[in-house]
């Protein structure tokens, strides 16, 4: 991800007890970390070139230019490592839900304006596909050392949480997950994470992200989360556990990202 993403705001909006103070003297509200869409495409595997070229030179260049002039905050492509069948995929980043419609007119009526053959060109290897939307809960992510390599790894971890166990599930990662994951993005173990719940698509409706190098170092990042986790916060899997319904994980190359 881009350092652009990196401008994301942690959220915690909290509610407090009217207090008799004067109104210049409260604290301004923190801005929400933003909004996330995420494209999801089945393509074969021997389309898949053919797809990433077509992509690159058509639908690059417009979005690389509209993070340029500030419209998204960024954007990327994950494709396919280890998981479910959604193999080739690309995200959006913008402020909040109005930035993302109408960014989205904004990069349609680019994209069919350098080239009106574009979204046929795209899409004609695609078999099948899906649209979700979140609302970003959590983002941290830390800066590059000069000449470091971006990060090309990224677990999504799904969970389908009952809405009524949602502000539960919220609140536990607050206390617990968001404490060591931030400190792993601090201290350097992680490149960044995310945590994203449901706004529009389908049913897993709590979910967090973490990048890495490559896979061998997310294996090694994964393994210190839990043992960071099970030291400081030892309830914390096992709570966590009995609000997720159904759970599952999908490993991701980052192609791209802006």
């Amino acid at each position: 991800m881009k350092a652009s993403s990196r401008l994301l705001a942690l959220l915690l909006l909290l509610i407090a007890p009217m207090v008799l103070v004067a109104q210049d003297e409260m604290p301004e509200a923190p801005e929400p970390p933003g909004f996330l869409m995420f494209n999801q495409n089945q393509v074969p595997g021997g389309d898949m070139a053919a797809l990433n070229q077509n992509v690159d030179s058509l639908m690059r260049p417009v979005l690389d230019a509209m993070v340029d002039e500030g419209i998204i905050n960024n954007w990327g492509i994950v494709t396919h490592n280890w998981g479910d069948e959604w193999n080739w995929n690309w995200y959006m980043f913008t402020k909040d839900h109005a930035t993302f419609v109408s960014a989205w007119s904004e990069f349609v009526n680019r994209l069919q304006a350098a080239d009106s053959t574009a979204f046929a060109a795209i899409y004609r290897y695609v078999t099948e596909h899906k649209d979700n939307t979140y609302g970003v809960r959590h983002f941290k992510g830390r800066e590059l050392m000069e000449d470091e390599a971006p990060p090309k790894f990224m677990m999504l971890n799904q969970h389908k949480v009952r809405p009524m166990d949602l502000g539960a599930a919220n609140a536990l990662t607050d206390s617990t997950f968001a404490m060591v994951l931030d400190a792993m993005v601090d201290d350097g173990t992680l490149y960044f994470w995310g945590q994203i719940n449901h706004s529009w698509g389908d049913e897993w409706n709590y979910n967090y992200y973490i990048g890495a190098e490559n896979h061998a170092d997310f294996v090694s990042a994964w393994g210190e989360f839990v043992e960071r986790l099970q030291t400081n916060h030892p309830d914390a899997l096992g709570e966590f556990q009995k609000l997720s319904k159904s759970h599952k994980d999908n490993l991701y190359f980052i192609r791209y990202a802006k």
